[in-house]
This record gives structure tokens, C-alpha cells and sequence, in this order.
């Protein structure tokens, strides 16, 4: 290779980036993700400058400090266009050749990157690859020639592939330049592992290699981790569900409008989280939450690692949304409110190209959807409109409810109570009061919501109950305690249909007549026990509910699968690409 040859790699880097916002300043192993990827660059002996390419958003600015504090160079340009702010680096530092680096591969391996580009050089190439096609571990870097880079500006500048992806634009014209191709490691091909750091289990996985080879930050080797993944395969399916956007995609968007807190519960919150995280692990699809209404959501949404906007009070719902939808771009926004919003924002929407989807929804908006998918009530299951999907199938639940168990065999009969985030009504203490009735005798699982109204209240109910009782404070596992139960007391909403995947009868408490509406298709079906608006002089209607529940335990049908966000998150995926394949422009 020629010593005078300039080599730059030129990473790519934004603090919004869209499907885990901020993750490249993120702990692994001690140093930020951003760190072990300039560290791993150093290593390079055919690299001869590293640059970083962010953007001129002020929340780039982190960026742009810590590089500099590291000895990295800085461009800075285009929010949205990446091929742009790779021609502010290119005319800048006029490299001979560059190397695409994506910031979120924090595994990059220089000895890799040194074969593949001195390969590029003394073959006179404009790309280069693994010749047979090989999926390897590697990733997150891109070696080509300057005369590349100019015809993908000269030929893709207004292509959204090229725009995103730069070199990604050879999957649209693969005929710019001439091609080298080297054997790969073979100790090192693997069809199903991904190190690359999009979702909370990319990082999960990430992290795990770390804690199993004890390596120091940035020194982790690819032959230990291959060596990992041979020895434990199992490893693999910690983000094995995780799906890679390809080079020639354009990145989907979709915003998801509902509300949490203690007044309205978490259930609508729970349901669009589970939909989110499908669509954005498994359809490689940017999400954001718009909260309008219990703030205490947003710290279920930080947990989760999602993004939220919360509007500020007395905001206009229809005013806010427009000017987030501006600044957002979906393709998709999904509701699930109950709110007043119009009909007719969503239809300007939908007119401007967005996909508008409801869930549980089929009031004056249902008309103005593009679709809506809505749980078995008597209301839905009446209604015959094209646009509406309602059924057992489109039920939205967390992963963790999507496999029933075999119920176990208890010498005294488990029952759980569990009544909501908040129980506002105080179910929990009025259940409580029930079972301490029963002749039986009974082992009691109380779960507490992260919004419980009154916690001493319940606390005192169970120190005085005769029956054994357990406290479980917004536990991380209610799917293994509904497994472990022989009956559960529920304020009905979305537990309800957690209980049902799980197949555990339930004896329903509702707080209004429209969820004991809902609960009647439940009781009808077999899958639990309907006691209609519930209040403090039902006790006793209660104890006689349980007693009759737990004398005869029929199997519970399986309605319920558990797999109706996985059935939507395909639909709305579909949409958003039916979309985009009308409007992208084709390679020249």
C-alpha cells in the first residue's frame, strides 16, 4: 500500500438516532459506545484520520466535545441527509479513500477493516466484500474509493437510500464501480448472530459478551466472541428477534398518541409499549410516544428506553400533533386515547400520506381511519366495516404473556388480586375483605400497581386477613404469578386478557358499565367470571364467586395467544411500505 495514500473513516453519529435514541453515548463496560468505537478505529494500521460526522442539531453537541476531547476531527451538517455530511468530510479532508463507520457497531474489528481496504488498494477496487457472500460477525464499516463516493453524490444525491445509507445506495445500482472480494474468517461466519446496537437487547447481548470474557473496555476479540457463541448458542437469542434494516431500506417512522397515569391506568400505555417495541425490534422502525395526559408515563417509557414527547398543559391535542408530525415526518401515527381529538385531523392527515390506525377505537374517527383493530366486545363484534379488525387476534399483550403454562396442583388454592396501576376504587382492599370471609383456606398474591392509591389501606387488609397473604409491588413477573394461580380477582381491562393467555380464570370487577359490556363477552367465552360494576356492598357476591370458581376448575380455551401486537406490527409495517415504494424515486 502506498505510504503517502490518505485513508479516512468517517463515522457517522447522532444522539436522536431513531430506533434507540442516545444509545451510542450509553455504558459498555465502563466507556460510552462512541468511545469504544474510536478506540477500536485507533487500532487500525491503514486508517490514517478519523472524523466524525454529526449534525448541527444542538443535542449533537456532546458529540462534538467528546470527540474532540478524544483527538477525533468534526464535521458537522444535515440532520437528515448522512450522504451530505460524508461530502462536508470528503471535501474537508480530501481522503483517497473512506470507510463508512457506523457509530452503533461497537465491536469493529481494525484487523478486519486493515484486510479488506488494503485489498480494496491493491486491486484497484471501488468496494470490496466477502467473496463467496459470507454473513460474518463483522460489521458497521464500509471501505470504498474516493471515485465511488463521487458517482453515488453525482448519480443518488436526491435517492433516500443514498441519503441514509450512503454506500448503501450499491444495493440500488451495484453497477458504479468495481467490485474485490476476499475469502471471510470462517471461523467467524454466523447467519443469525448481530453485534450491532439498536435495541435494549442489542445492548443486553453486548454487555453479556463483556461480563463472559472479562475483557477490558474496546479489547474484546472476535475470536472469543465467535469461540462464545459456538460454545453458547443460546446467546444468539438474546436479540436474535432484532431485525437488521438493510442498506436499501428507508427508515420507517411511526408515533404512538396515548396517555398513562394515575387516573386513567397503565393498560393503554402497556399495549402501545408492546406494539412499539414490536415494530421496533422486529421492523427496524423508529417510534415516539406523545403524552399528553399522567405524566407518570414517562418514566414507564424511560424505563422501556423509549422516546416520549409529554405536551405542555392546556395544549390543543389537534394543534399539538401537527406541529410534532411536522417535525417527526411518520408514516404512521397510532391511537390509542380517549380523548376528543376530531375525525377530521385524522383524515388531513391521512391525506398528507400518513397511515392513521386506531386500537380500541370505533367512535366517530373509526371513519376516518385508515384502520382500526379493537378487542371482542358486544359493540365490535356488531359493527361489519372494512377498516375494523375486531377479535381475540388483535388483542395487544407484552411478550411475557404470549405462552400459557400447565396449572399447577396446590394443596390450598392460590388466588391473585390484581386491580390495576392505581386501583382508584379500592378493589384490592374490598377483595381482601372477601376472601377473609371464605371458610377455605387460601394463599393470597396481592399485586400493587407502580400508581397504588392507597397503600397502607391494602397493607392493613392483609395483616388482619386470615388466609396467608404475599405483597408483590409492581412486580416484574405477573405472567409467573398468574401461571402459579388458580383463580385471579381483576379490575377488568388489559389484565384480563393477560390473564386468558395465560390461562388462569378470573372473576372480573368493572369500574364502569362499559368495561362490564366488554366483560361479558369474557364471561360468555368461558374465561372468566363477570360480576358487572363492582362496589362495596358486592362483597359478599364475591366470596360466593370465588367459592364457585374454585370448586370446578374447567380448562380455560385458548382464545388468546398472546401474539396480536406481532399480527398488527406486520400490518402497519405492510402499510408504511406499500407507502414508500409509491413515492421513492429509482436509481437512474
Amino acid at each position: 500500500m502506498k505510504p503517502d495514500l490518505k485513508i479516512a473513516a468517517i463515522i457517522q453519529a447522532r444522539m436522536s438516532s431513531s430506533r434507540l435514541p442516545g444509545k451510542i453515548m450509553l455504558d459498555l463496560a465502563g466507556k460510552p459506545v462512541l468511545w469504544h468505537v474510536f478506540h477500536r478505529l485507533k487500532k487500525s494500521k491503514t486508517i490514517t484520520q478519523i472524523i466524525l460526522a454529526t449534525t448541527t442539531d444542538s443535542c449533537d453537541d456532546v458529540l462534538e466535545d467528546y470527540a474532540i476531547e478524544h483527538g477525533i476531527e468534526v464535521v458537522r451538517g444535515s440532520c437528515d441527509n448522512v450522504l451530505a455530511r460524508f461530502e462536508l468530510a470528503v471535501e474537508k479532508y480530501d481522503p483517497d479513500y473512506l470507510i463508512r463507520i457506523t457509530s452503533d457497531c461497537p465491536m469493529l474489528d481494525a484487523k478486519i477493516i486493515d484486510d479488506l481496504t488494503e485489498a480494496l488498494i491493491e486491486n484497484d477496487g471501488d468496494f470490496v466484500g466477502w467473496n463467496p457472500d459470507a454473513i460474518t460477525l463483522h460489521g458497521g464499516f464500509e471501505p470504498v474509493s474516493r471515485r465511488l463516493f463521487q458517482r453515488i453524490v453525482d448519480e443518488g444525491s436526491d435517492n433516500p437510500v443514498a441519503q441514509e445509507h450512503v454506500i448503501g445506495y450499491l444495493d440500488v445500482n451495484p453497477n458504479l464501480g468495481k467490485f474485490v472480494g476476499i475469502p471471510a474468517p470462517p471461523h467467524h461466519i454466523f447467519e443469525h448472530a448481530r453485534l450491532w446496537l439498536d435495541t435494549p437487547a442489542d445492548l443486553e447481548l453486548l454487555r453479556t459478551l463483556y461480563a463472559l470474557t472479562g475483557a477490558a473496555p474496546g479489547d474484546i476479540e472476535m475470536d472469543d466472541v465467535a469461540t462464545l457463541f459456538r460454545n453458547k448458542p443460546e446467546l444468539q437469542d438474546i436479540n436474535s428477534h432484532v431485525r437488521q434494516k438493510q442498506a436499501y431500506e428507508v427508515s420507517r417512522t411511526v408515533i404512538f398518541r396515548c396517555d398513562g397515569g394515575a387516573t386513567l391506568g397503565l393498560g393503554h400505555l402497556s399495549r402501545m409499549i408492546a406494539l412499539a417495541t414490536e415494530l421496533r425490534e422486529r421492523y427496524a422502525t423508529a417510534v415516539t410516544f406523545a403524552l399528553m395526559h399522567g405524566p407518570q408515563g414517562a418514566d414507564i417509557l424511560k424505563e422501556a428506553r423509549l422516546p416520549y414527547v409529554l405536551a405542555p398543559e392546556g395544549t390543543n391535542e389537534k394543534v399539538w400533533l401537527d406541529g410534532l408530525i411536522k417535525d417527526k415526518k411518520p408514516d404512521a401515527v397510532v391511537f390509542d386515547i380517549r380523548t376528543d381529538l376530531p375525525g377530521s385531523a385524522l383524515e388531513s392527515w391521512r391525506q398528507s400520506g400518513i397511515v392513521c390506525v386506531l386500537i380500541d377505537d370505533i367512535g366517530p374517527r373509526l371513519d376516518h381511519a385508515d384502520i382500526s383493530f379493537c378487542p371482542p366486545t358486544p359493540s365490535t363484534l356488531a359493527l361489519n366495516q372494512p377498516n375494523l379488525k375486531a377479535g381475540w387476534e388483535w388483542l395487544i399483550l407484552r411478550p411475557a404473556f404470549s405462552k400459557r403454562s400447565d396449572r399447577p396442583n396446590h394443596h390450598h388454592p392460590h388466588v391473585l388480586i390484581s386491580c390495576g396501576a392505581s386501583d382508584p376504587q379500592g378493589f384490592t382492599v374490598l377483595a381482601l375483605k372477601a376472601l377473609n370471609e371464605s371458610l377455605q383456606t387460601l394463599c393470597i398474591d396481592v399485586v400493587l400497581g407502580p400508581l397504588q392509591a392507597d397503600h397502607v389501606a391494602v397493607l392493613e387488609a392483609a395483616k388482619q386477613n386470615r388466609h396467608e397473604v404475599s405483597i408483590h409491588v409492581a412486580p416484574k413477573d405477573l405472567s409467573g404469578l398468574m401461571a402459579e394461580s388458580d383463580l385471579g380477582i381483576i379490575s377488568f381491562g388489559v389484565t384480563a386478557s393477560e390473564a386468558a393467555t395465560m390461562g388462569m380464570k378470573a372473576v372480573y370487577l368493572c369500574l364502569s358499565e362499559d368495561h362490564a359490556l366488554s366483560a361479558s363477552v369474557y364471561h360468555e367465552a368461558g374465561l372468566g367470571v363477570n360480576l358487572g360494576v363492582f362496589g362495596a356492598s358486592d362483597i359478599k357476591r364475591l366470596r360466593h364467586a370465588v367459592e364457585n370458581a374454585l370448586k370446578i376448575q374447567p380448562p380455560i380455551p385458548a382464545l388468546v395467544d398472546g401474539q396480536g401486537a406481532g399480527r398488527i406490527a406486520k400490518i402497519i409495517a405492510d402499510e408504511i411500505q406499500a407507502g414508500q415504494q409509491n413515492i421513492l424515486p429509482q436509481a437512474t
